[in-house]
């Protein structure tokens, strides 16, 4: 690959710094290792300070939105978050449609819209910070109350956080 110099001192992609490299900077020459040079891309990666899944996540950004050539301001505003979430979903038919879905959600909302939930209007996030005993009583009332556990977390874990709640205001005298 022209402009890519293998050597075990230096790495071909420059650091996120505060000059300004963006994500999508990174993204770009992340995919260009990734498809000539596959053996070299972890470790440069490691040396990025990225982790292995969002090290793909972005050269993944960047094969789909440059192919079908989307305007970089555009993406950089969306943000690289909401732009891997939609990676799996986006086409050339659908591209304009799920950008401006994106445009105007948080991520949080375009996650469960990806999955099939519904999102209420003057619907909150809530954030519990638990100790670790009461970590392990929160993720046995989900399980109790119809949450699925998977390496990613729960599944269902609003449902059963409300069923949850109304069992205990209906055994409340």
């Amino acid at each position: 690959m022209s402009g890519i110099k293998k050597t075990k001192s230096a790495s071909p992609v420059p650091p996120f710094d505060a000059a300004g490299t963006s994500f999508l900077d990174v993204a770009h020459h992340l995919r260009k290792i990734l498809e000539h040079q596959p053996e070299d891309f972890l470790g440069i990666a490691k040396q990025l300070q990225l982790g292995q899944r969002k090290a793909y996540a972005l050269a993944k950004i960047d094969r789909i939105f440059r192919d079908l050539g989307v305007d970089p301001v555009r993406l950089r505003k969306i943000g690289w978050t909401k732009l891997a979430l939609l990676s799996p979903v986006v086409t050339a038919e659908n591209v304009e449609s799920q950008l401006e879905l994106a445009e105007s959600i948080t991520a949080h909302e375009l996650t469960r819209l990806l999955r099939g939930r519904k999102i209420g209007p003057g619907g909150r996030v809530i954030v519990l910070y638990l100790g670790a005993d009461e970590q392990l009583l929160f993720d046995q009332m989900l399980k109790m109350f119809g949450a699925i556990k998977h390496p990613y977390g729960w599944e269902g874990k609003e449902a059963a956080f409300v069923k949850a709640m109304k069992a205990s205001i209906i055994s409340q005298p």
